[in-house]
């Protein structure tokens, strides 16, 4: 969280900076939140079942993906895909912490 911080502040700083990268600045630590939900979700899991590896890979597995889907819709500029991204991370972050 710490990092996605740190790299919000600097997209205020570039000169370069568009819509878009407004857009991430302002979702990527909300988003990042999200990732660090999934991966303790798991990791967590892993603290009292027998596998704890396979708990924890799949939790650094499945954030990295959500991050991985969630970089790439910026990069394709695709402002749908990313709205179903978004609502569905919401959803499965929910289902988690219920």
């Amino acid at each position: 969280m710490g990092f996605a911080f740190a790299g919000n502040i600097l997209y205020f700083f570039l000169p370069w900076y568009t819509e878009v990268d407004l857009m991430y600045a302002y979702t990527v630590v909300i988003a990042n939140l999200f990732f660090a939900v999934i991966m303790g979700f798991f990791v967590g899991m892993g603290k009292s079942r027998e596998n704890k590896f396979v708990d924890s890979m799949t939790g650094l597995f499945g954030a990295s993906f959500f991050h991985a889907l969630y970089n790439f819709c910026f990069i394709t500029n695709d402002m749908r895909l990313l709205l179903f991204f978004s609502i569905g991370s919401f959803v499965i972050v929910i289902l988690l912490y219920y």
